[in-house]
């Protein structure tokens, strides 16, 4: 995948996972944090500076996505063991968060940073501990990200407990506002749905005996006189 900026001064403006590169073939940067001295999996990002000069970063975990803000001057880098928070003008790591479960990451056309889990999505604020949830309109496992059209994002889910009936989603950046493509995806509620033929013809019958029972406890608990 890439991603890509065209601010003046940067040392991120274009970014995009790569294979492990020839040894000399970028200039590279190892972010390597405490938690993770000894992962067994490495992911390379190779980063386009302003000037055009190639360089490669080289990321613990396998990668999983990465997002581009030039509002914000920031780039995000997604692997399985970490969310890496890199400074777009100068490409040093500003902050790391360990032991996550998100596997969707993207930046709104605004600037903003919307990471996913299989069941939710939120908007990163001030930092990576700073996130705000944004309400789904169903309860959905398996969320993905998909391609952005104008300020709109389409999200991509499975419907929690529907016995994997796939819906897709559409959120609007500028309110942050998420709702069913299609509404008629969701199953109306059961006290909703229409009640079965046979089951219809045998109410009446149902009825009759139910009345019958009660008058007869009724009966059964009426002292003798």
């Amino acid at each position: 995948m890439m991603d890509r900026s065209e601010s003046a001064g940067c040392r991120i403006c274009q970014l995009e996972s790569i294979a492990p590169p020839i040894s000399g073939d970028y200039p590279e940067v190892i972010y390597q944090t405490v938690g993770g001295c000894g992962a067994a999996q490495w992911s390379w990002v190779r980063f386009t500076a302003s000037d055009r000069e190639l360089w490669c970063g080289q990321f613990q975990g396998k990668f999983l996505g990465a997002a581009l803000s030039p509002v914000r001057s920031e780039a995000l880098i997604l692997t399985d063991l970490f969310l890496y928070r890199l400074d777009g003008k100068t490409g040093q790591l500003l902050e790391w968060m360990e032991g996550i479960n998100w596997s969707q990451v993207t930046a709104t056309p605004a600037g903003d940073f919307l990471i996913a889990d299989d069941y939710s999505i939120c908007r990163i604020e001030s930092g990576l501990s700073d996130l705000t949830d944004l309400p789904l309109p169903v309860s959905l496992e398996g969320i993905e990200f998909g391609a952005w059209q104008n300020e709109f994002l389409t999200i991509r889910g499975t419907l929690f407990l529907s016995g994997g009936k796939q819906v897709e989603l559409i959120l609007d950046s500028g309110d942050d506002s998420i709702n069913l493509k299609n509404p008629l995806d969701i199953p109306p509620p059961i006290d909703a749905r229409p009640i079965p033929s046979p089951i219809r013809r045998m109410m009446p019958l149902f009825l009759v005996l139910s009345l019958f029972l009660l008058i007869a406890l009724l009966i059964w608990l009426l002292p003798d006189s």
